[in-house]
């Protein structure tokens, strides 16, 4: 009882009260009437109205009582049909106190318009909605004349054309539906008085969606691991005892652009993504319902982007030695300037006797760690991670490339990618795409390269973000050619005379710690050289790493 009076009094539907004396026993009267159900009257007591104080309630139309009740109650019911449409009740309630005080008050006039309005049902078997009350005709007969119903189905807030052949309550689920919400109108009309009414159902939550909320979870650092989670809120329609199966999956991004590979939900962090900002495209799927497409909040990486060597786990590089004849690899671990070349690791899983090409890659399959890429004799081209596995990047083909250029990443994408100089002297890209391999190859060079004794690049070498090429010609010159972030460079720049003693060039990455990219370069007397960078694409006073330690040209 309490709630109903709470009701009439919140929904408007009732008129205050005038009293017809001063006993002070009502404070207020509210009275609203609602066709096929009742006429409610609702009495507000003054504070100090007595306990046991009776109340009489009587209800009336134009055609005189509809009826009576008395009860200590504050709220108090009569049945009234949908015949008194369009007539004009009152209500009166006489308070009768156990001293013997009265009060009696009456309502204002209320119009019987109003109906019973219930939500919207959704019928799963016959793929229907209904309203579920009022269940009306088109017409109906009432005591004062004739009432034209009407049903008015909107979609999203437009009218829908009613659904032939079903009754006007009712509207056939249909693929406009998806993702749009529902609502119904009931429209009722009397011509002999004009009285009329709209009354609404209200919105469905869009039809055929999950809402779920997505959040990220974990530590936002290298070598921690974050996660795209999940969390289904509501989902309509459907029965809200039954969860609906979501069968979800994730696209991560690092700086807008897609990390090959990574289609999970959850993402490992590594040193080459500091400074980067990722963000994970999550898509679910759950039968019956539309398909969810959201995206993470974007997580900022923080610190400065390091490439971990290879073997050593640090972020200096290692010297690798080979030849085509052992069957090993021997690995030098670096140090500040120099390299450990008294103890080399002989990784025996790494390229064997069959690979005529080897070289430091870079991070090829996008774990901010160093790869190894080598060529064998067959023409395929392979990439070694430090887990010793081994993944073919390339077909055969690649024993009518003369020069591989690797370990730079061109594009700014925090992968790296590789050059290619044809037997005919094109240059030809190929982007990296982390764990897919290589992108297609195109040419960005027809013949700017064909008369280069060596190509080499040390990263970035001029401090941009983008890899760069140093080139040693015939006469001895080196040259430096900025990357323009597509795998094109600007003109070139002399940097340096005399190098045509040099029989090697290498990435030296940054081997003396000063933040700068550097350059190896081995000499014909077996000596190898450091130049650090100067963060311009040249090139500061340089410094022997092996002392001692001659070294073959089969060095990587």
């Amino acid at each position: 009882m309490a709630a109903l009076a709470a009701a009439l009094v919140c929904l408007g539907s009732a008129s205050a009260a005038v009293a017809a004396d001063t006993a002070d026993l009502i404070e207020e009267l509210h009275f609203s009437v609602v066709l096929d159900a009742q006429a409610a009257s609702v009495v507000v007591p003054q504070p100090d109205t007595p306990a046991g104080t009776t109340y009489s309630y009587v209800w009336a139309d134009e055609t005189g009582e509809l009826g009576r009740t008395t009860t200590t109650e504050t709220l108090a019911t009569t049945a009234v049909g949908r015949a008194k449409f369009g007539r004009t009740f009152t209500a009166t309630v006489t308070a009768v106190a156990p001293d013997g005080r009265t009060e009696t008050a009456t309502s204002a006039p209320l119009v019987a318009t109003r109906w019973q309005v219930g939500g919207i049902a959704y019928d799963e078997s016959s793929r229907q909605f209904q309203m579920q009350l009022p269940h009306l005709p088109a017409q109906f007969e009432a005591e004062l004349g004739t009432v034209s119903v009407t049903y008015l189905w909107s979609r999203a807030g437009a009218a829908i054309a009613p659904d032939p052949g079903l009754p006007g309550w009712v509207h056939a689920r249909t693929a406009a539906d998806e993702g749009r919400t529902l609502s119904v109108s009931v429209q009722s009309v009397q011509a002999t008085t004009g009285a009329s009414s709209v009354w609404s159902s209200g919105s469905t939550p869009p039809v055929g969606v999950v809402m779920v909320s997505l959040t990220t979870e974990g530590t936002v650092a290298s070598g921690q691991f974050v996660r795209a989670a999940v969390r289904i809120l509501s989902w309509y329609p459907g029965s809200q005892s039954v969860v609906p199966d979501l069968a979800c999956n994730g696209q991560w991004y690092r700086n807008g652009v897609a990390l090959y590979g990574r289609t999970g939900l959850q993402h490992r962090i590594h040193t080459m993504e500091r400074s980067t900002t990722l963000q994970a495209n999550v898509r679910c799927s759950s039968p019956g319902y539309l398909p969810i497409n959201l995206w993470t909040a974007k997580l900022a990486v923080p610190g400065a982007p390091a490439l971990v060597s290879l073997w050593n786990g640090d972020a200096l590089r290692e010297l690798c030695e080979f030849h085509p004849w052992y069957d090993t690899l021997m690995m030098h671990v670096g140090r500040p300037g120099t390299f450990d070349l008294d103890n080399g690791l002989s990784t025996s899983v790494m390229p064997t006797r069959s690979v005529n090409s080897i070289a430091l890659a870079g991070d090829l399959d996008d774990d901010g760690r160093e790869n190894l890429v080598a060529r064998d004799s067959s023409g395929a081209l392979w990439s070694y991670s430090s887990g010793q596995n081994r993944v073919r990047i390339g077909a055969g083909g690649w024993n009518s490339m003369n020069l591989l250029v690797t370990g730079g990443d061109f594009t700014g994408d925090r992968m790296a990618d590789l050059f290619a100089r044809r037997s005919t002297g094109e240059l030809v890209f190929y982007p990296g795409r982390g764990l897919q391999g290589l992108g297609a190859g195109k040419v960005v060079a027809a013949s700017t390269f064909r008369a280069a004794k060596k190509i080499v690049t040390i990263g970035d070498a001029n401090g941009d973000g983008l890899a760069d090429l140093h080139v040693q010609w015939g006469n001895g010159d080196l040259s430096f050619y900025a990357g323009r972030g597509d795998g094109t460079f600007a003109s070139p720049v002399r940097v340096g005379t005399g190098w045509g003693s040099m029989t090697r060039l290498l990435a030296g990455r940054d081997l003396d710690r000063d933040g700068k990219a550097d350059l190896l370069a081995l000499d014909t007397a077996g000596r190898l050289w450091l130049y650090p960078g100067n963060g311009r694409g040249g090139f500061t006073a340089r410094s022997l790493t092996n002392s001692g330690h001659p070294l073959g040209t089969g060095i990587y």
